[in-house]
């Protein structure tokens, strides 16, 4: 689960076990509001999550070991970076950079730059 400043996303299993991404908005008056913003289609197999400033979504996708670029209502922009070898999870850094925990080779971290190179920082 990841927070942006207007929403909380979250991964859920909902009935027959599709997977979604889950909207939890706070309402002033009313409490809790929660939407789905992607079908399984979206995100086979999530493991991570991280939500950018401008409240796109990105999601580390087990299955295609790629990293999904949602936007805020679900729809798909893209993959982002390189097929991972065994991408666990992702952090946002600064100048739009992800940070990407691939778990190929223990204890590798990736950097893709917003033009979707990827540089190995540690292993």
């Amino acid at each position: 689960m990841r927070a942006s400043s207007r929403s909380v996303f979250a991964f859920a299993r909902l009935i027959c076990g599709s997977l979604r991404v889950l909207a939890i908005n706070t309402v002033a008056t009313c409490g809790w509001t929660i939407s789905a913003i992607s079908p399984a289609p979206l995100v086979a197999s999530p493991r991570g999550l991280a939500v950018a400033a401008d409240g796109t979504v990105y999601a580390v996708d087990a299955t295609p070991q790629r990293v999904v670029h949602l936007t805020s209502t679900g729809r798909r922009l893209g993959f982002v970076g390189p097929v991972f070898g065994d991408a666990h999870d992702l952090a946002i850094g600064g100048r739009g950079r992800l940070y990407v925990v691939d778990t190929a080779v223990v204890g590798t971290v990736k950097r893709v730059d917003p033009d979707g190179r990827a540089t190995t920082l540690s292993h």
